[in-house]
């Protein structure tokens, strides 16, 4: 939370936040439940339980957060916008982001892995949506078919070679796509 909101007092807008599910399926602020769990607090074995993870000390005096903990946040800090990232069980963390979100809906962009997960996603009426390749085995003619057909497209991420590989990154960019 305190990382939040020192980036906030320095002018920052848009967030790119990991989400992680709990041991009871509760959706959680955090990298990793590897070197990042390790790094930043005092725990035990294992993915915990919500009650467990908040029970936990961080680590530098920090403060973690649950999902409930961020709209609190985002209703007090305006013109933020949250770019998620969810490595397990993306749609369901969405469709969550979206219940709890009420009224700052628009204020989340996910980021989604594959262009089959774009349309699951896009149905679910989020306005911007980021276009991660780095999990994605299509091909550089196929991602810019997919791009050319959904204009709507907020921004594509990949690694620097996928960028310069064949000319993707160039071509997305002169076709008006963020990359």
């Amino acid at each position: 939370k305190e990382a939040l909101t020192l980036s906030y007092s320095n002018g920052c807008r848009l967030f790119e936040l990991d989400f992680h599910w709990t041991k009871d399926e509760e959706l959680v602020l955090i990298h990793d439940w590897g070197w990042a769990y390790d790094k930043w607090y005092y725990h035990g074995d294992g993915v915990p339980s919500k009650k467990e993870f908040f029970e936990l000390e961080m680590k530098k005096g920090l403060t973690q957060m649950s999902i409930d903990d961020l709209m609190d946040w985002m209703d007090v800090h305006q013109y933020v916008e949250i770019v998620t990232d969810v490595k397990e069980n993306n749609l369901a963390a969405l469709q969550l982001i979206l219940e709890k979100s009420e009224h700052n809906t628009d204020r989340f962009i996910p980021q989604v892995y594959s262009i089959k997960e774009y349309e699951k996603i896009q149905a679910l009426g989020f306005k911007k949506i980021i276009l991660t390749l780095y999990r994605t085995k299509a091909w550089n003619f196929q991602i810019l078919r997919f791009a050319e057909n959904h204009p709507e497209l907020f921004a594509m991420t990949m690694r620097p070679e996928r960028a310069r590989q064949g000319g993707l990154g160039l071509e997305l960019k002169q076709a008006g796509f963020f990359v």
